[in-house]
């Protein structure tokens, strides 16, 4: 049997989930954005990030109060998963006493060379496996940095209330890690991160300068 005419025959995961979408298990796509409606909008509906190989996780992560030290919490796309792309579209805290905050972008090696092995994050679609590659790493430290770049700041609040970034969505390439800094000293709190994981698409993993 001869070719569709005008068959999009681009390989990879956007074609598949076109298709999947679509209930097209067999044969290619003929003109896709001349013929088809309504508009498909493979992004529009959260439950179709796995037809794009795409995991939603999250992760909720507590760090006690350490006299005269800064709690952090650093979220870490590990260097061994050295094709995947982590989106962090949310970051926050609540703090266990007054305090502000800042987040800041710092390579996996900082987070593992000042902290701890975190908890889990965990993936926020049931039909993929519970457990996400994106990694957290917890503890503290007397200066409130890893020594990476700050991009985000938040004034001081009182004890309890919950805070929120704004300098988001961020995304980390494999070995890169953005951390949560409470800038009050002895100061602990509960640490939220909301991201997407997948794998990089061909040309998306720019080499750092």
């Amino acid at each position: 049997m001869g070719l569709i005419h005008n068959e999009l025959r681009r390989a990879g995961n956007i074609q598949s989930a076109l298709q999947n979408a679509l209930g097209m298990k067999e044969g290619g796509l003929e003109r896709a954005g001349e013929t088809m409606t309504p508009i498909m909008n493979l992004w529009e509906l959260p439950e179709w990030q796995v037809l794009r190989n795409e995991t939603p996780g999250a992760a909720r992560v507590s760090q006690a109060a350490v006299p005269a030290e800064f709690s952090i919490v650093a979220l870490v796309n590990p260097a061994v998963n050295a094709n995947m792309i982590v989106v962090v579209e949310q970051a926050g805290f609540q703090g266990t006493g007054g305090n502000g905050g800042h987040l800041e972008m710092a390579l996996e090696s900082q987070a593992v060379a000042t902290l701890g092995a975190g908890a889990a994050t965990v993936s926020r679609d049931r039909r993929v496996p519970s457990i996400c590659r994106t990694t957290t790493r917890t503890g503290s430290d007397p200066a409130a940095t890893l020594g990476g770049q700050p991009i985000d700041t938040v004034l001081p609040i009182a004890a309890g209330c919950k805070i929120n970034f704004d300098a988001l969505p961020v995304i980390l390439i494999p070995g890169q890690a953005l951390a949560i800094i409470i800038a009050t000293v002895n100061v602990g709190g509960i640490f939220m991160f909301k991201f997407r994981e997948r794998v990089a698409l061909p040309g998306e993993l720019l080499s750092k300068t």
